[in-house]
C-alpha cells in the first residue's frame, strides 16, 4: 500500500484498549491530567494500567453487540471513545 509516512495503516484487533496520555520527551516529564482511552469493540478484553500510585484494570465487556467499559476504580480524569 502506497501511503504517506504520516498516515501509516495500523492493524488494531477487536477488543483492543489503547490508553494515551500527553506527549512527553521522557518519563515523568509532566503529570498526566487526563487519559484518552480508545476501546475497539467486537470482543471482551482487559488492560492493566500502572502509573506512580495507580494500578487498575480497565475492562471492555462485549455482549450482544454492545460494548461496556469498566474503569476499575480509576480516580483520575479520562475520556473514553468506543470505536
Amino acid at each position: 500500500i502506497d501511503v504517506p509516512l504520516e498516515k501509516i495503516p495500523v492493524f488494531i484487533p477487536a477488543g483492543a484498549i489503547i490508553v494515551m496520555g500527553p506527549k512527553m520527551q521522557y518519563v515523568d516529564e509532566k503529570d498526566i491530567d487526563e487519559l484518552d482511552i480508545y476501546v475497539y469493540s467486537g470482543k471482551s478484553s482487559e488492560f492493566r494500567y500502572v502509573n506512580k500510585d495507580t494500578d487498575v484494570i480497565f475492562r471492555n465487556e462485549y455482549k450482544e453487540g454492545k460494548t461496556i467499559f469498566h474503569d476499575g476504580g480509576y480516580k483520575g480524569k479520562y475520556k473514553v471513545t468506543v470505536i
